[in-house]
C-alpha cells in the first residue's frame, strides 16, 4: 500500500511540474538600486539598508529580490576600485535563494568605503552562506566571467538612464530620488511591504516611523572612514 501511495505521489509531482502546475515559494518583490561608485549618497543609501531594511526587527530580506548596479567610472576626482564592480556584478548572478538575507550586500556596502580587506568588512562576509560566498569566490576569480558580468552591469544600469544617484525601483515604480530626500530608505521598504501582497512579513510591521539613532553612529563611523581612506 505503501508503495502504491508513493509512486501515485510521485506521478502526480511529475505531472505538476510537467504542467507547470507546482507554485514555487512566494516570489520577491524585484527592487534595483543603481549606485555611481564614490557617491556619498549612495553610501549613505546603502548603510541605510544594511541597518535598517536588512536587519532585526525590520529584516526584509527574504522578501525582496535585490539588484545592485554600479555605472562605469567612479564619482569625479573618486580612484575606481573594480574589485567592487566585479562584486556587485558576480552578486547579480547569484544561485536563487543562495543568500536569502542578503548578507553579500552587507559586505558591498562595506567594502564600497573601506576596502573588501577592512575587519568590519570580512566580518560581515562571514554572514554570507556558503553556498552563495563559493560561487562569488569562484566568479570573482574567472577574470573573463567577471569581466562579461561587469560589462552586462554597466549597460544595463545606462539603459536605465539614471539622471541622480542613487536611482532606485521597487518593481515597476522608480522612487523619487533619494538623495533630494535625505536619502531615507524608509519610503523603499513601505512600497516592498505594499507590493508584498496580503501575506506580508511580520518585519513590516516593525518599520520605524523615523530612522533610528543608533544608525547615526554608523553613518558617522562611515564618514570618518571616507575622510581617512581619502587621506592616504
Amino acid at each position: 500500500a505503501a508503495r502504491r501511495v508513493f509512486a501515485c505521489f510521485a506521478a502526480c509531482l511529475a505531472h505538476a511540474v510537467a504542467n507547470n502546475v507546482v507554485v514555487a515559494a512566494k516570489s520577491r518583490v524585484p527592487v534595483k538600486m543603481v549606485f555611481l561608485e564614490g557617491c556619498p549618497d549612495c553610501e549613505v543609501y546603502g548603510l541605510y539598508m544594511a541597518k535598517v531594511g536588512l536587519a532585526k526587527p525590520v529584516d526584509l530580506g527574504h522578501t525582496i529580490d535585490l539588484k545592485v548596479l554600479l555605472v562605469g567610472g567612479a564619482r569625479h576626482g573618486e580612484p575606481s576600485n573594480p574589485a567592487l564592480h566585479k562584486y556587485a556584478a558576480c552578486a547579480g548572478d547569484l544561485p536563487k535563494d543562495s543568500d536569502p538575507d542578503l548578507a553579500w550586500f552587507k559586505v558591498f556596502v562595506c567594502a564600497g568605503v573601506k576596502g573588501f580587506g577592512d575587519e568590519q568588512c570580512l566580518d560581515e562576509s562571514k554572514a554570507v552562506p556558503k553556498t552563495a560566498s563559493d560561487f562569488l569566490t569562484a566568479c570573482l576569480a574567472d577574470d573573463a566571467r567577471s569581466a562579461r558580468l561587469v560589462k552586462k552591469m554597466h549597460e544595463e544600469a545606462k539603459s536605465l538612464d539614471p539622471s541622480s544617484f542613487p536611482w532606485v525601483s521597487v518593481g515597476n515604480k522608480v522612487l523619487p530620488s533619494p538623495d533630494q530626500h535625505d536619502n531615507d530608505i524608509l519610503p523603499l521598504l513601505h512600497l516592498v511591504c505594499t507590493d508584498a501582497g496580503t501575506e506580508k512579513p511580520s518585519g513590516c510591521g516593525a518599520i520605524p516611523r523615523t530612522l533610528p539613532e543608533s544608525v547615526a553612529d554608523d553613518l558617522l563611523d562611515l564618514r570618518q572612514a571616507r575622510r581617512h581612506v581619502h587621506a592616504e
